[in-house]
């Protein structure tokens, strides 16, 4: 009973830690906010050795790009190593519907040569979201 009881204090006190410190650090509950994350498979048909693979990757790149200038998406990136998963992408829209309509839009999605999931993600307010071109 005694163990039982020092191990509850502790993990009440390291809870109490830990929310003051991620707080303090600006992720307290109205600091965060709802993205759409993305994880984009590639399909079997996908092969980035043919000429026309490389001009839908390129067609794909310029449309995901076009979304960092609106605000809609905020981070994007390749997964490296992973036979699953080919990119990963944050999308700041206001529904799931939304996501998907830029992601059905999307050429290479389009064309069959990625799928995608969506999962819902509760992100710090402060990511930035303006990729401009600035050094």
């Amino acid at each position: 009973m005694k163990r039982l009881f020092l191990f509850a204090l502790t993990v009440l006190i390291f809870s109490g830690l830990t929310t003051t410190n991620s707080q303090s650090k600006g992720f307290g509950p109205d600091e965060m906010k709802t993205y759409f994350m993305v994880m984009l498979t590639k399909s079997d048909s996908h092969d980035m050795k043919s000429e026309a693979s490389k001009n839908l990757q390129k067609e794909h790149i310029s449309y995901i790009t076009a979304f960092y200038e609106t605000g809609e998406l905020v981070m994007a990136g390749p997964v490296l190593a992973n036979k699953d998963f080919s990119e990963i992408l944050f999308f700041d829209v206001e529904t799931r519907m939304d996501a998907e309509k830029i992601l059905n839009a999307d050429p290479a999605v389009s064309s069959g040569s990625f799928t995608y999931r969506i999962l819902t993600w509760l992100g710090p307010k402060a990511i930035k979201t303006n990729f401009s071109k600035e050094k």
